[in-house]
């Protein structure tokens, strides 16, 4: 069976398409090619929806590996890869199913199954829900990230507290002046102080990183912020660290935590509004997460939380709607 993972190349697309393509490989005994569409204007500003001549002209490398190698499951995530799996399943002369991450947006039968969160409005009798992102965090992972990492710095650095940083939403408003809350609060944490890694992503804003370069008042074990500080330390945060705190901003990096045995602490949950309450709430009810807070300190030393992972459960539901369980 040959199974493409397909994305725009977006990095949070394309760990989510990839885990479920990956995921879905081992249960079907298949190879996971990943796919990068491009795609041309205006077929690329339309999608997922087809203008005319978007089966010749939407993205030709496409176009013509699909011809070529004629897939039998395609994984998308994203609304251009979503024009992409949609012309997969139509235009390929053997069976293809298309199976789309995240809602497109777009009513009728042009995918196969659709996963999309439970914040989501979308319904049908195709869909698959799930409460947070898909990724590839289990027990194998999180030793490997581990193993890995000690290799790589010689067992020397393992972090008490991990604060992951994503960046403000519109969902999600946090300031500067709360991050150094954040900051203040865990390194007050017994076993903490030069135990301490902060991490930043893509998102995060260039006012933050330039204040946490320039702070000294919280000594840092580790700070990175771009690959100009290194190999991104992210993996080994979640396998490594007793606690996690999540900027509550991030829904991939909130679900991945979630799949850890670490104590999750959410910073500033008051500056939540709409999909990024309801998404928090419902991960609260499956998971332990607890308020950042002075009460951390107690808290992240008790027994460790059982971890949560739902892509087992989103693979066998999709299997059987595809009827190859």
């Amino acid at each position: 069976m040959k199974l493409w993972a397909v994305t725009d190349g977006a990095a949070g697309n394309a760990r989510q398409a990839l885990a479920l393509a990956e995921a879905l490989a081992q249960r079907l005994d298949a190879a996971v090619e990943p796919v990068v569409v491009v795609g041309r204007y205006p077929w690329r500003a339309a999608a997922p929806r087809a203008l005319h001549g978007a089966a010749r002209h939407f993205d030709p490398t496409f176009m013509a590996r699909l011809r070529a190698e004629q897939p039998d499951l395609v994984v998308g995530c994203g609304r251009v890869s979503a024009l992409a799996t949609r012309l997969a399943r139509e235009c390929s002369s053997g069976p293809c199913r298309a199976v789309q991450i995240l809602d497109p947006r777009l009513p009728g039968p042009h995918w196969d199954a659709r996963v999309v969160p439970e914040h989501d409005s979308h319904r049908d009798a195709r869909t698959v829900t799930c409460v947070g992102s898909l990724h590839p965090v289990d027990d194998r992972w999180l030793a490997e990230a581990g193993q890995a990492w000690r290799r790589q710095e010689g067992g020397i650095e393992v972090p008490q507290v991990a604060l992951l940083l994503g960046g403000p939403t519109r969902r999600a408003r946090w300031t500067s002046a709360q991050l150094q809350s954040w900051l203040r609060s865990v390194a007050d944490w017994p076993g903490v102080r030069n135990n301490l890694w902060v991490i930043g992503s893509r998102r995060t804003p260039t006012s933050v990183r330039r204040w946490l370069r320039q702070q000294d008042e919280i000594p840092l074990q580790r700070l990175w912020l771009d690959h100009s500080d290194g190999p991104n330390p992210y993996p080994a945060a979640l396998s490594l660290a007793a606690r996690l705190v999540v900027s509550p901003d991030s829904v991939n990096m909130l679900t991945e935590a979630a799949a850890t045995r670490a104590h999750v602490f959410v910073p500033s949950l008051g500056v939540l509004k709409g999909r990024q309450r309801r998404f928090v709430d419902a991960l609260a009810q499956v998971r332990v997460l607890q308020e950042l807070d002075a009460s951390g300190a107690e808290a992240g030393n008790g027994a460790r939380p059982e971890p949560w992972r739902e892509l087992p459960t989103v693979v066998d539901r999709l299997l059987a709607l595809l009827n190859l369980a």
